[in-house]
């Protein structure tokens, strides 16, 4: 029995080389025809400069436009001189002619501010760059950018200020700036000054208050809470809670205009008060009627410090503007010389039509009107200088003309308070009943009790008043030292 071997079949080079490579060349042109599609959407590459990262990744992050991604962030790096960064960004095709002069980007980030919080979904997507952008075939295609800062400069007109203060007290990012109680802007940035003795705080105001900026608009940082003394009542105001949480920077009006370009070189002074601002002397003042004058002391000045008030019958006439403090090595003491600024207004009568209230105040002066250290209340020492009439002044005082048109003062004259005055009296008046009944006897014994449970209470009420002006805070949420 015979069997017949099965011969393979015979198969041509091509049939081998067709089976084994037909996979990988429909790969390969597959391939291909991708890297051709993804290239033909490609746009152009474009540079941003912005003065810092703020998050961005390279190959990550995207640029949008209408909520659309329309690029993605290539590469960043820092710029050679050092200030701000350059972003390299490949653009869509698509939105190739919306590249020209009137394109804008600014970077997409979580904020918190006055308006509310903005930049929510960065926290899902990352940081990313927002465009806006008007189609124009017509135009160029630019390829270098400089971005905005934020979001606030694409409304137009708003203009950016910077600050100098010793320290930014209660003060943070996105805090409100107003003017006459509305909210027109925001802290925008903080950093140290370049001397490195304060700090530079830029904030942002809207186009529809940036005309009242000036080189004399004054700004200030707003009071937490405010107690005033009135008599013998005392009148506490709390600002709001998002105040209180933030802080706040209020600021005036200015009587010059100044164009853009010279505001953007210009540094404002924050003062730590309103009633710091030297522009604020009193509401019934006339600018021709405010008057400088000075004064010296080599006595104590109490807390007098910048902005106290000059009072004459109670009314606040005027304001000190500076102290400066030097030490005499020959008397071995301390001289205080103090500038303040008076409305003379107030003392200007009507019916003498021939004297200007200068007239009027010189006159009284040399009546004998002096210049008084007083303090408001035993508890806090607030002090304040007031005029009035020294009893038995003698010899005749006539105001001295400096330069500068400015005009010197009698010395500070050292005077206790009437409430301090009444209370030393009466604690006096209470010694002497002690000493009349004994120093045993039970009304002794109920007045000692008595006088140091006053003294304890007032020391406590002290402390809570200098705590709550260092941590105004605590307020709301509590805190000790």
């Amino acid at each position: 029995m015979t069997h017949e071997i099965a011969k393979p079949d015979k198969k041509n080079k091509f049939d081998f080389l067709t089976s084994i490579w037909i996979v990988p060349i429909i790969a390969l042109f597959i391939a291909l025809w991708l890297a051709y599609q993804y290239y033909a959407d490609l746009g152009s590459k474009i540079e941003i400069e912005f003065k810092e990262n703020s998050g961005l990744k390279a190959g990550e992050s995207q640029i949008r436009y209408k909520d659309i991604p329309v690029g993605v962030v290539k590469h960043i790096r820092l710029k050679d001189d050092g200030n701000g960064v350059i972003i390299t960004a490949q653009m869509d095709r698509e939105v190739e002619f919306f590249l020209n002069k009137k394109t804008r980007f600014w970077i997409v980030r979580p904020h918190v501010g006055y308006s509310g919080i903005s930049g929510l979904d960065t926290l899902l997507t990352g940081t990313y760059i927002n465009m806006d952008a008007i189609k124009n075939e017509d135009a160029p295609i630019k390829k270098k950018f400089i971005g905005l800062n934020d979001l606030r400069d694409t409304k137009g007109g708003g203009r950016y200020c910077t600050l100098i203060a010793k320290n930014v007290n209660n003060l943070s990012m996105g805090a409100p700036v107003f003017y006459k109680g509305i909210p027109s802007g925001e802290i925008v940035d903080m950093k140290p000054s370049k001397d490195g003795k304060g700090v530079e705080i830029g904030v942002y105001i809207e186009s529809r208050f940036a005309d009242l900026l000036g080189f004399d608009t004054s700004f200030w940082i707003n009071d937490l809470f405010d107690i005033n003394f009135k008599g013998n009542s005392i009148s506490l105001s709390v600002s709001p809670l998002s105040t209180l949480i933030q802080g706040a920077i209020s600021f005036s009006a200015s009587k010059t205009k100044a164009s853009k370009e010279e505001l953007d070189s210009y540094v404002f002074e924050l003062r730590s008060s309103k009633d710091q601002d030297q522009n604020l002397i009193a509401q019934k003042a006339v600018n021709k009627n405010i008057q400088e004058f000075t004064l010296s002391t080599d006595g104590p000045i109490g807390s007098l410090a910048r902005g106290s008030s000059i009072k004459f019958q109670g009314f606040d006439v005027g304001k000190i503007v500076s102290l400066t403090s030097t030490y005499d090595a020959k008397s071995q003491k301390i001289f205080t010389d103090i500038r303040l600024l008076i409305d003379l207004g107030f003392f200007h009568d009507p019916s003498l039509s021939q004297k200007s209230g200068l007239d009027n105040f010189s006159d009284a002066i040399k009546g004998g009107l002096r210049a008084y250290l007083s303090v408001t209340d035993p508890i806090t020492s607030r002090s304040f200088i007031e005029l009035k009439k020294k009893r038995g002044a003698k010899g005749v005082v006539v105001l001295a003309k400096m330069e500068n048109e400015c005009y010197k003062l009698p010395p500070l004259e050292a005077q206790e308070d009437n409430l301090m005055s009444s209370l030393n009296s009466a604690v006096k008046s209470i010694d002497r009943m002690a000493k009349h009944y004994g120093e045993d006897s039970i009304f002794a014994k109920q007045m000692t009790d008595m006088m140091r449970e006053i003294t304890q209470t007032s020391n406590e009420a002290k402390k809570l008043l200098i705590h709550l002006d260092e941590k105004p805070n605590a307020l709301i949420f509590g805190g000790g030292e």
